[in-house]
């Protein structure tokens, strides 16, 4: 397959200092006896569709991390030294453009203490999912193309991205602690698959297959039924033993959350009828999860109106590995993202009153949902939320 000519733009300077990153990072986290300070990171509207990077210190003090409101930085995360790493619209020289539909999002790096980041990867698709992995040493990303999508590498001394899956669509991937392996969720013309894919040679298992649609001859499908279902999200334990996926059905069902040992078999671990969103925080020690599920959502368009109402709620849950899921928040309101801070004894989430609302706020609140406390008004409904440990950062 003949490959689109890409064009990468990686600076020396953060190559290099990213393996030292690795190196300090990987001390640090070893001899570490406690999470000490933390930071914990979102993307803040500013006017209009305009967003930036903020993040919150230990006593909800804000800093902005990106600070330019003509643009939309998205999809963040954090390497261990304090690294940003995260898409934008951002371009050289903006021209008002009438004719514009689409924006393209391409890769930013932030170091540490700059208070400007620097594009390192841009090419004609869109790049989104951009994560450091956990040694430091690559940066990885997917490419949304014309034909299709590309989950690859940017890796220090390489002049050329390293592209390790390419298909019709790729809808999640995650590294596993140790950086050896990701966990991928991908789709091709006939089945959804959650492949392990080795970092040293790209070689890859399948560890489950499903049918993206039914039998010609087959009734209506359930949420049972190992067909017209795919894998949407993938999350690596921190002990590296199971995997946490979601199945969406492509029919009307249930977004089920399962557990999958990496040998065994999976585990339907979600309510009935919960609708489980993107989004999954494990604990240090792999026993426990937080995710957000929709409970009694439907929708529907009121004439009088002339609005969609929304009914039910989003709600927190807490899954303790081999017991039961517990609903952590009360009330037909919206939680999403849950986060564990890195003492786990806090929750990191967005909050708003209602579904379909289009301002969020940022709140924590205990490990038992009491004592919520806002930390922030006005949050972008697309932010991620990283609640990062300060132990590393030089």
């Amino acid at each position: 397959m003949t490959m689109p000519r890409q064009q990468t733009n990686f600076p020396k300077y953060s190559l290099q200092k990213l393996l030292i990153i690795t190196l300090c990072s990987a001390t640090l986290a070893c001899e570490k006896v406690s999470h000490g300070p933390s930071t914990l990171y979102f993307s803040a509207k500013t006017i209009g569709p305009s967003v930036n990077i903020y993040s919150a210190d230990s006593n909800d003090q804000i800093t902005k991390r990106t600070d330019d409101e003509r643009w939309r930085d998205l999809e963040l995360d954090v390497s261990g030294n304090g690294d940003l790493i995260f898409v934008s619209n951002r371009t050289e020289n903006p021209k008002i453009d009438m004719a514009k539909r689409s924006e393209n999002y391409d890769l930013f790096l932030q170091m540490k203490g700059q208070p400007f980041p620097t594009k390192i990867y841009e090419n004609p698709g869109l790049e989104v999912q951009p994560k450091f992995s956990p040694n430091g040493k690559i940066i990885s990303y997917v490419s949304r193309n014309r034909d299709n999508q590309q989950l690859s590498f940017l890796v220090p001394g390489r002049e050329e991205p390293l592209v390790v899956l390419s298909s019709k669509e790729i809808t999640s991937y995650a590294w596993s602690p140790d950086s050896s392996q990701l966990a991928i969720a991908y789709n091709d013309e006939t089945h959804s698959y959650i492949d392990v894919v080795q970092t040293a040679d790209q070689s890859r298992k399948t560890l489950q297959r499903i049918l993206l649609e039914g039998p010609a001859d087959s009734a209506p499908a359930t949420d049972t039924d190992n067909f017209q279902k795919q894998f949407a999200y993938v999350s690596w334990s921190p002990a590296a033993d199971k995997i946490a996926f979601i199945r969406h059905p492509r029919h009307r069902g249930t977004r089920q959350l399962w557990v999958m040992p990496l040998n065994g078999e999976p585990q339907l671990i979600s309510p009935p009828e919960a609708q489980v969103q993107d989004g999954i925080s494990w604990n240090s020690a792999g026993d426990h999860l937080l995710y957000s599920a929709l409970l009694g959502y439907k929708f529907y368009w009121d004439e009088a109106s002339q609005r969609k109402i929304y009914e039910g709620g989003m709600h927190i849950f807490e899954y303790q590995v081999g017991g039961n899921s517990k609903q952590l928040t009360k009330h037909d309101h919206m939680f999403k993202n849950p986060t564990y801070s890195p003492d786990e004894q806090q929750i990191a989430y967005l909050y708003a009153e209602e579904l379909g609302a289009r301002e969020y706020q940022l709140f924590r609140m205990a490990r038992d949902g009491s004592n919520p406390v806002e930390v922030f008004n006005d949050v972008s409904p697309m932010s991620s939320l990283i609640w990062h440990s300060n132990i590393g950062e030089e």
